[in-house]
């Protein structure tokens, strides 16, 4: 379906550049748009992050070689996918262009003082977020700060594990599930927190952050940060100056 869009789409403006977001599906649509006729334009295909970790099988990597020979530029939006990319395509042309973040209205400090007590995560609720591991650390937190309290940003296929992990834990009462929250309410939901956590692992399928772009978002709102230790985050947070960087997947 998305392939037909992007074809009438195509035909009825003429672009003179496609770009794709992703290897796959995106990618591999601008390529096969670049074969049909009338096609004459160049294709820009940005890599994200789970598109470059996860193998996929061999049906997967032959699609990705596919993108990739016809891209007439390749960009990641970070130094680490660069490299992964570079270790299986070392003479590839590989630009890093990070995504864009609105520090200039959005994503500014806010002018009421935060809750000092509260922590905030923001982020789908996936293995490579780490939200588990924020879970079980909170108990010690509470342990030297009773009245502390995590905020949760976002839905995904963990909600309800995680939700069960809370109430094995008995932190129900001081975690807030706050679901989907749209782009232009996240940073009041930013600002209502003293610290933000976001305790970025690798997951067992080898999925790990492409940038995380919500670590920006949360230091253009004027909150201190935590990020678990992945190689993407370096692009962001020099540890001890910029933010913290703690290892990863250990709630200690």
């Amino acid at each position: 379906a998305q392939l037909v869009s992007a074809f009438r789409l195509m035909r009825r403006i003429r672009p003179d550049i496609v770009h794709a977001h992703w290897l796959l599906p995106g990618g591999l649509i601008g390529a096969l748009l670049q074969e049909l006729p009338g096609a004459d334009f160049r294709l820009v295909v940005t890599a994200h992050g789970a598109d470059v970790h996860l193998t996929g099988g061999w049906l997967s990597g032959l699609l990705k070689r596919e993108v990739l020979r016809s891209a007439d530029l390749l960009t990641v939006v970070s130094r680490a996918l660069r490299q992964k990319l570079l270790q299986s395509l070392p003479q590839a042309a590989i630009e890093v262009a990070p995504m864009g973040v609105d520090l200039q209205t959005r994503f500014v400090p806010g002018h009421e003082s935060p809750e000092t007590d509260t922590l905030v995560f923001a982020g789908r609720l996936v293995a490579k977020k780490g939200v588990a591991d924020l879970l079980e650390a909170l108990p010690r937190v509470r342990a030297r700060r009773p009245e502390a309290r995590l905020l949760i940003a976002g839905q995904g296929p963990l909600e309800a594990d995680l939700r069960a992990l809370a109430g094995r834990l008995q932190i129900g009462d001081a975690v807030e599930f706050l679901g989907s929250v749209s782009n232009d309410r996240l940073p009041a939901v930013l600002h209502r927190a003293g610290l933000a956590v976001l305790p970025f692992c690798t997951a067992d399928d080898g999925d790990a952050e492409g940038l995380g772009l919500v670590t920006v978002e949360a230091m253009g709102a004027g909150i201190p940060v935590i990020v678990g230790d992945v190689a993407a985050v370096h692009d962001v947070i020099t540890h001890g100056d910029t933010g913290w960087i703690v290892p990863a997947a250990k709630p200690a």
